[in-house]
């Protein structure tokens, strides 16, 4: 079980950035990441965390996620049972420059708000919006916009 072999190191924070970013994207590969095994990854200023369709990923991966501070630079939780307090956290990665949330149906406007002014990056950022259609129900729109100098 590889949840019992993570748990023998407690955490990865003791091994370079590259190495740790490896060892996520190859548990990640392989559907063998938890919300147990997460947890290992906290702190380690991972950059690209890619969890679209990736089975289980709700709310509470999304502290672990948002962890990574200013090195997080792209997010994927795309297909996620993630809601608008999940979105919460992230406000604190100053340097995301890429967050996928297409086919989140439990986020709305209101947990997109939390993310105003995140993503601060000059060059083309990929994220998503939630509009609400004229029946009053929610969905996702993709939009592609570069970010104005401020």
């Amino acid at each position: 079980d590889i949840d019992a072999y993570i748990n023998k190191y407690k955490d990865f924070t003791m091994l370079p950035r590259d190495i740790s970013q490896q060892i996520i994207n190859e548990l990640i590969n392989s559907n063998c990441l938890t919300e147990v095994s997460l947890e290992a990854f906290r702190d380690c200023a991972l950059q690209d965390i890619d969890l679209g369709e990736y089975p289980g990923v709700k709310d509470s991966w999304m502290d672990a996620i948002s962890s990574q501070g200013s090195s997080l630079l792209s997010v994927d939780v795309s297909g996620s049972d993630v809601t608008d307090s999940g979105m919460v956290p992230l406000k604190d990665c100053e340097n995301l420059q890429e967050l996928s949330l297409s086919y989140c149906d439990q986020i709305s406007d209101n947990g997109l708000k939390h993310l105003r002014g995140l993503v601060r990056s000059y060059k083309a950022s990929h994220v998503v919006e939630c509009v609400a259609n004229v029946m009053g129900q929610y969905e996702m729109q993709q939009i592609d916009y570069t970010i104005p100098k401020s």
